[in-house]
């Protein structure tokens, strides 16, 4: 699916029309030469900023993929990337150094909703109770692509991680999507997101929208309940080579490369390998969990039904 570049929406706008997610998570190549800051050291995206070298002090950035589309953020330039969630989110530059994010809140913003979490992580398990039902596969429709999936062909029906907690932020459970029904249909509880997901979309761009409604917090202490939404995220997803190799580097908001859903007893859901899954956070795994959000949650008329 082509990756389009647009500026997020300034209101809140739902996920339930007919919208398509891809999953297939591209990281744009780095340009040879050093890039030059729109004003001081301020840039208009991250891979912008990616390619400076000798910087110093402060850098800030007007936006993820674009300005203005909620992702800006401030750095600080430092000579090595710092441990845990914070290096997992830093920003190497063309000279070898890192920009580090400044200003990140450490732990969320509201409480948790104990009623939309019942209700959000017994949909998400209908999603894996669905079991070899679902494949994980970039290239087919979901049902949020306003496609019958199941008339249109057999199972296994596609999946990935973007269109699972798109599915789940729509407020459905898989049998009642097209995966198992005519239509898609609102039983429980739903989050707007403030985006216009008519074209591509990627776990970062709903970071991004998250911190700038203030409800993205940095995973220092694994402050996750269930019901989150939890992004995974890599600074190299290629591989570091040597000082300064651009190529390998992840130029999005948070390095965010793909994005799950906290279900509770140290497990997230996604689906990136194989079908929708529960996976346990290991150490290994929990280090790049380094973002966390809390969607805002509204019950469907009449109330969500019984978890």
């Amino acid at each position: 699916m082509k990756k389009t570049v647009r500026r997020r929406a300034p209101r809140l706008v739902g996920l339930a029309g007919a919208v398509v997610l891809s999953s297939s998570l591209s990281f744009p190549m780095m340009a040879p030469v050093a890039a030059e800051p729109t004003s001081g050291g301020t840039f208009n995206t991250v891979a912008e900023m990616a390619q400076a070298s000798g910087a110093s002090g402060t850098l800030t950035t007007l936006g993820d993929e674009a300005p203005g589309d909620g992702g800006g953020l401030t750095y600080d330039v430092q000579s090595t990337s710092p441990e845990g969630a914070l290096g997992a989110v830093s920003v190497m530059l063309a000279d070898g150094q890192w920009a580090v994010p400044q200003g990140l809140p450490a732990g969320p913003a509201v409480g948790a909703d104990g009623t939309a979490a019942n209700d959000v992580v017994a949909r998400t398990q209908s999603f894996v109770n669905a079991g070899g039902s679902l494949v994980s596969d970039a290239a087919r429709p979901t049902p949020l692509s306003g496609a019958n999936v199941r008339a249109s062909g057999s199972a296994p029906y596609a999946i990935t991680s973007s269109a699972l907690v798109g599915m789940v932020l729509s407020g459905w459970d898989y049998s009642h999507t097209t995966y198992a029904a005519d239509q898609n249909t609102q039983v429980g509880y739903r989050a707007d997101v403030g985006q216009d997901l008519s074209g591509s979309w990627k776990p970062d761009d709903l970071a991004g929208w998250f911190h700038s409604q203030g409800r993205l917090w940095l995973n220092t202490d694994g402050s996750i309940s269930p019901g989150d939404i939890v992004f995974f995220s890599n600074p190299l997803p290629g591989g570091q080579g040597e000082s300064g190799s651009a190529p390998a580097q992840s130029t999005v908001f948070g390095n965010v490369y793909d994005v799950g859903i906290y279900v509770g007893n140290n497990q997230v859901v996604r689906a990136s390998t194989g079908t929708a899954q529960a996976q346990t956070l290991d150490a290994q795994t929990m280090a790049e969990v380094a973002l966390v959000a809390r969607p805002q949650w509204s019950a469907p008329a009449g109330g969500a039904p019984a978890p």
